[in-house]
């Protein structure tokens, strides 16, 4: 998106000393590129005041601020950085010609996302939220990105309290707002399922009229979420008759799956290069978005055969070792919750299929409140029935699953998972498939857990 400063002196009723014209928006100066406008957030541990000079120097048109500061470009000065941010969003909003799609969910709603964003871009030109730009700065900051002239857009709106997500969707106004499903997460913060339900759901209140709601219809807060989509059309994706667009059957394989699908009353199959009936459910709820949306349905199924999970979120390495064998790593660093976790291990036993040893890397699950012990030493029999032979662990709350695992599986525990990365890298062996889980927190950005990924991707360099 581009503005000129004839608009922007519209939008805040600034005095701005010449004119010019912006080539997009910033928040970060490491990324900014010449023409953007800079916005100086403040956070917990930064003020984006400290970086206008960097800024102005990486050739920023102009910066966002909450005070006059020292620089040569011109300010746009306002009480508070981040509503003025959203301004910026609300004007890209009424500007572009997209049919925006709302994805929110408890888990599987970055990697919908990407596979939207990577369906619908081989049919038409396609905005989507970059990374993980889902919260209260992240959202308006990628809705402000977004062109003019896409076609479609798809926007991700996380949380962490209620009245987040209202807010996010207000701002956006979809066309199609998706829930990919509800569980546990958050539940030691919001207290309970309904309430996850209902801070979900509340992307449908922005949903524009006429516009459509898709919900995940196998879950157990179902009537919650379909009385929170009263006044819409509503399409359900689950597994039971009542669903609109419903699973027939899965035929999988030791490294892809042919899924059977209903999309309204019309059957249609196609392969997906990812395990896991969690994949097999998302990629029906993508296809519900992307017949929402109005665009091709059997072009979008075709084009999924060639999408691959996202860094992070089941991403696959093979990893070469010395005289041509090679070991391989799964990777599920990024987040997770009781119910992603359990998804990840039926994953390791399909892909481990003639593995030399299935092993499981787990770090702790966060914010499950009062259940938190149980739900860790519970994943022993998901660990036991999916065959997995040994299980490395890191956290305190993993600490708890270790105690109650048989001695043979035990593999090892630390808290630093940068020192577990290491010890485990240093035990690997040929033929060896490893998954890496563990809930988003200290020092990585992508997801605590990613430093033994790293390791065991390091395994590739040092044997060349």
């Amino acid at each position: 998106m581009q503005w000129n400063s004839d608009q922007v002196k519209t939008m805040f009723s600034a005095q701005l000393p010449h004119s010019w014209i912006a080539t997009g928006i910033s928040i970060d100066t490491r990324t900014l590129k010449p023409g953007d406008i800079f916005v100086a957030l403040k956070g917990a541990k930064m003020d984006g005041h400290d970086y206008i000079q960097t800024a102005e120097k990486a050739g920023a048109s102009a910066v966002l601020v909450d005070h006059h500061v020292d620089c040569q470009i011109p300010q746009i000065v306002v009480p508070d950085v981040l509503e003025g941010l959203r301004k910026f969003a609300l004007d890209a909003r009424s500007r572009t010609h997209a049919k925006i799609a709302g994805v929110t969910g408890s888990v599987g709603k970055t990697s919908s996302k990407e596979a939207l964003n990577f369906v619908l871009q081989d049919q038409a030109p396609t905005f989507a939220t970059p990374r993980s730009y889902n919260n209260h700065w992240g959202l308006p900051l990628a809705l402000a990105m977004i062109p003019e002239d896409v076609t479609y857009g798809v926007l991700e709106m996380g949380m962490n309290n209620p009245g987040e997500i209202a807010g996010h969707t207000r701002l956006v106004r979809p066309q199609v707002a998706y829930i990919t499903n509800i569980e546990g997460i958050h539940i030691g913060r919001l207290g309970s399922m309904k309430a996850i339900a209902q801070a979900k759901a509340e992307i449908f209140e922005g949903l524009q009229p006429g516009g459509i709601a898709i919900i995940n219809s196998d879950t157990n807060e179902t009537e919650i979420l379909e009385a929170a989509a009263s006044g819409h059309e509503l399409w359900r994706v689950g597994c039971g008759q009542k669903a609109d667009i419903r699973l027939i059957a899965c035929d999988e394989g030791s490294d892809h799956q042919i899924i059977h699908a209903n999309i309204h009353g019309e059957e249609l199959s196609y392969r997906l290069n990812l395990l896991g009936r969690h994949w097999a459910m998302n990629s029906l709820g993508i296809l519900a978005v992307v017949k929402a949306l109005g665009a091709d349905v059997k072009r979008a199924a075709a084009k999924l055969a060639e999408f691959r999970a996202v860094a992070g979120r089941g991403q696959i390495h093979e990893v070469k070792l010395s005289g041509g064998q090679k070991l391989t790593v799964i990777d599920e660093s990024y987040n997770a919750g009781p119910v992603s976790m359990r998804a990840a291990l039926e994953v390791l036993k399909k892909a481990g299929k003639d593995a030399h040893r299935r092993i499981a890397v787990l770090g702790d699950m966060l914010e499950l409140g009062d259940s938190e012990k149980e739900e860790h030493v519970r994943l022993k029999d998901a660990i036991i029935a999916n065959d997995v032979d040994l299980v490395y662990t890191s956290g305190e709350r993993m600490a708890e699953l270790a105690k109650v695992l048989p001695d043979s599986m035990r593999g090892g525990h630390l808290d630093d998972p940068k020192a577990l990365g290491l010890e485990i890298s240093a035990q690997a062996q040929p033929g060896d498939v490893y998954m890496v889980k563990g809930s988003r927190g200290g020092y990585h950005s992508q997801g605590r857990m990613y430093a033994v990924v790293e390791s065991l991707l390091e395994l590739n360099q040092k044997q060349g």
